[in-house]
């Protein structure tokens, strides 16, 4: 797998090991974020082939290029953000773009709805609770998803979606106001 010389380092550390051409921090990014990866890959598109390729493109051409590469202190932020215009960029190539928006809207309705709807046993619940992430809108689910599934912090998930600092904490309070508020209403408990 990875050496475990790399789990005590933190990001920047291993960054500059990587950039130095050592191989196992090559590895080590690998093995720790490519799943992470190809789930928020699967959640903007449909196409798991064209994320898993996005995504060894994206590893290949990191090493191509490391020696030109800049510093970071999150290389999960890092690879999240060089992933989502890979991905959009392969979209448009394939002129499957138009439909993104719907599929983003539902890939991101999917993994939040499983996720909660595995945790209710009752049919009526699941129709709450699928009405409820329909009344999310696109950004509100993609935020919603790289906050509490990927662990992204505000800042990180503003530089990633090109929105401002404040405009993402506010987002998040309102979605999760409208969500607390709603399952409330609906007598549904949730573990958060």
């Amino acid at each position: 797998m990875f050496s475990s010389n790399y789990t005590n380092k933190d990001d920047a550390s291993i960054w500059e090991d990587f950039k130095a051409g050592d191989r196992s921090a090559l590895s080590y990014m690998y093995f720790r974020y490519a799943k992470l990866l190809m789930l928020y890959g699967r959640k903007i598109s449909e196409d798991h082939q064209m994320v898993e390729d996005c995504i060894h493109d994206l590893f290949f051409e990191l090493w191509k290029k490391r020696e030109r590469l800049g510093s970071t202190d999150s290389i999960k932020f890092y690879l999240f953000k060089i992933l989502r215009r890979k991905i959009t960029e392969s979209l448009r190539k394939k002129k499957d773009y138009i439909s993104h928006e719907e599929s983003h809207v539902s890939g991101f309705a999917r993994s939040v709805e499983n996720q909660i709807i595995d945790k209710q046993t009752d049919k009526e619940r699941q129709s709450l609770v699928e009405s409820l992430l329909l009344q999310l809108n696109d950004n509100q689910r993609e935020i919603i998803h790289l906050k509490f599934y990927a662990g992204l912090k505000n800042r990180e998930i503003a530089d990633l979606l090109d929105m401002e600092h404040q405009s993402v904490k506010n987002v998040l309070f309102r979605t999760i106001t409208k969500i607390r508020k709603y399952l409330q209403q609906h007598d549904i408990s949730m573990p958060w």
